[in-house]
């Protein structure tokens, strides 16, 4: 069982900046760039939690393992991590060390060890995930524009559309 929390976005992180989704929609007024901002972030949003992985980067992405089991497959990749501890029985924080105590390729993270006696648990595991600007993938960046075209345009509530084109964008990168 694991608690992911993706963490706060790093700042100037986005997948399309506003110029970018008004220039794709001619929009050339500024009078609703509020407005239009909130698309351009809840479109962002909205394609990590189709796909259900940081998109946006950031620096404090964490994943919460409640049990000590020597394999795990990670709801995320993270870029790099920073920390792993586990809480000991005196409720403090115990580091684990990478190689002597776990490794981590890709989603895949094994624990080295049998749980130590002291183990009450969790095991915090922080690190980065996410995407820099520059790399996020044209797909995503694409699907991103038609979101917000689409959003701009329809701007009341209304049913979901299965299977649209940007949905088709994201599909390779979506986590099953």
């Amino acid at each position: 069982m694991y608690r992911v929390d993706f963490g706060p976005t790093v700042a100037d992180s986005e997948i399309v900046s506003l110029e970018i989704a008004k220039l794709n929609s001619g929009i050339y007024y500024v009078s609703d760039d509020a407005l239009l901002q909130l698309f351009v972030d809840a479109v962002a949003y909205e394609i990590e939690n189709y796909i259900g992985y940081p998109v946006l980067q950031r620096d404090a992405a964490v994943v919460t393992l409640r049990y000590w089991e020597l394999s795990y497959r990670l709801p995320l990749v993270f870029n790099e991590i920073t920390t792993i501890t586990y809480k000991n029985l005196e409720g403090t924080e115990t580091p684990l060390v990478e190689g002597m105590d776990y490794v981590v390729f890709g989603d895949d993270f094994s624990l080295l060890n049998e749980s130590p006696a002291n183990f009450k648990g969790p095991i915090t595991i922080t690190g980065k995930a996410g995407y820099a600007n520059a790399d996020i993938p044209k797909d995503m960046v694409d699907a991103a524009l038609l979101m917000f075209s689409e959003r701009e345009l329809f701007r009341e509530n209304r049913p979901v559309k299965l299977n649209t084109a940007a949905q088709s964008k994201l599909r390779p990168y979506k986590k099953y």
